[in-house]
Order: C-alpha cells, then structure tokens, then sequence
C-alpha cells in the first residue's frame, strides 16, 4: 500500500488518483446496474461508501502497469476500455454484460452493495490512452 502511493506520487499514471466520483455518476452505475437486475427479478443494490473505495484501491494497483489481463472475479468486474473518448456507465455495465462471468456478478441474487470507480491511464511503451473501470459487489458491506 505504501509502495504504491509513493508510485503515484511519482507516475503520471496516478495523477488522476484522488478523483472520486461524483454523486450523478454514482448513482448512474447504481441505477444501471438494478435496471439490469429488475428485468430478471434480482433485488436492487445500493451504493456502498466502503466498497468504492476498494474499488478505487484496485483501480490505482491496475493503473501503475496500465494493463488488464483479467475481467474480474466473483465480486468485482473490470473492464479497459482504449482509445479517446471514455465509456459513460451503461456502456461499462453493457460491455460486462456480453461477458458470462462479469454477467453471473451483476447478476448475483446474493448481491446487495456495489461500489465503482474509474481512472485513465497511459501506457509508458505506445503513449495509449486508457480508462480502467471498476466495480466491486458484496452481500455485507454497506
């Protein structure tokens, strides 16, 4: 943890680390993400504080290497997206969705928190430009 803050400091790459999104985003991704859900009879999910910052905590370990080898796990999606223009939150949400495993996640019944967060990044090699979406689910957390 302390590594990777003193990398931030450092890196372009973590310039943007410190934004948080604003509260019409959030609510975008939470609204998206139960409209999704209400359409196959899952419980809505709110917003949970605790896992956006876990989100944005993977968000800024994946923006050090500016690279994403994995769409997430049983609790989180992730997506990069490349080019100039970022994704707004249904586009993200919709991306996931074409993907089983992203898919079976928003869709988990078990699910009630969701917490998500975003950051570009530049790869040092090409100069690309990316944006690293996270959003991360849990049955507990508020």
């Amino acid at each position: 943890m302390k590594v990777l803050i003193f990398m931030c400091i450092f890196m372009s790459s973590c310039l943007q680390a410190e934004q948080v999104l604003k509260e019409h985003v959030k609510n975008k991704f939470t609204k998206y993400h139960n409209n999704i859900r209400e359409l196959r009879r899952r419980p809505p999910l709110k917003w949970s504080e605790r896992l956006a910052a876990d989100a944005h905590m993977n968000v800024l370990e994946l923006s050090v290497s500016c690279f994403v080898n994995d769409t997430g796990n049983k609790g989180a999606n992730i997506l990069q997206v490349w080019g100039v223009r970022p994704y707004t939150p249904s586009k993200v949400i919709v991306s996931w969705l074409r993907e089983k495993k992203s898919r079976s996640v928003i869709l988990d019944p078990e699910k009630k928190f969701i917490g998500c967060a975003y950051m570009p990044c530049r790869d040092r090699g090409s100069f690309a430009t990316s944006v690293i979406y996270v959003c991360h689910y849990s049955e507990k957390y508020q």
